[in-house]
């Protein structure tokens, strides 16, 4: 058994050749590669977010990753899974931080067949807590008339408010996506102003809205559709130009 330390060279398949003092001579052809250090940096992944608890998936983004032995670390350590998309990227299951939320962890990415690291690169990833709605607001089809409720033949924006609720996130109202979201930052809460589908066939009173960030946390909300009012009379078809008079609808 020989221990050799390694001189530089460039990216490329070499020879490995074993010579006796005898001079005779063993080679491997094309047994080594010269290879590249991994890299990363900054802004590189996706989600920036995970679950405090771990188990998250996030994508990183980089070059000169290989088949086997890479390694993405978070914060220092080293995510549950890692795995191998192509050269340029790699899924990483993060590991948590114990339920702990946090900001500012920082991603490495490591070969650990050559031990070559991108190096630390700081303040990429926050950990945080699942999301909250704490209110569901249904705005009104017009000034005059405000229904809480949300119309069954869907097209009508409702507000969701809530704490940990982020940009990428994925709202369903029953079976079906709502695809038209606008997302307002605030503190750690924010809030979703969203366009709502028809309602299904089974959707009415008490149908389930889900919220879902990128990092797969999500928290559920009742709400009702329900139809359009119909007007069928009103007590008097006039009345003083002055108003101030009431009628019955």
């Amino acid at each position: 058994t020989f221990i050799c330390y390694i001189p530089a060279g460039a990216y490329t398949l070499e020879d490995v050749v074993l010579t006796n003092e005898d001079s005779q001579t063993s080679t491997s052809p094309s047994a080594y590669v010269f290879r590249p250090a991994p890299t990363y940096t900054a802004g590189n992944i996706s989600p920036t977010y995970a679950n405090a608890s771990g188990g998250s998936t996030i994508t990183v983004t980089g070059a000169n990753f290989t088949p086997t032995n890479m390694e993405v670390r978070v914060g220092g350590t080293a995510c549950t899974t890692t795995t191998y998309i192509d050269a340029n990227t790699l899924d990483c299951v993060v590991p948590g931080n114990a339920g702990t939320p946090s900001t500012g962890e920082s991603i490495e990415v490591v070969n650990l067949g050559d031990l070559q690291t991108s190096g630390v690169v700081a303040g990429e990833l926050d950990y945080i807590a699942a999301p909250t709605i704490s209110a569901v607001a249904a705005l009104p089809d017009s000034a005059d008339y405000t229904n809480p409720d949300i119309d069954s033949a869907g097209g009508q924006l409702i507000t969701i408010t809530g704490t940990n609720l982020r940009a990428d996130a994925t709202v369903t109202i029953g079976t079906n996506s709502v695809n038209t979201c606008v997302f307002s930052a605030g503190d750690d809460s924010g809030s979703y102003t969203c366009n709502t589908p028809a309602a299904g066939g089974s959707d009415g009173i008490n149908t389930t809205l889900t919220y879902t960030n990128a990092d797969g946390q999500s928290d559920t909300t009742l709400v009702d559709y329900v139809a359009a009012p119909t007007l069928s009379g009103f007590s008097y078809a006039y009345g003083p130009t002055a108003g101030g008079n009431t009628i019955e609808v």
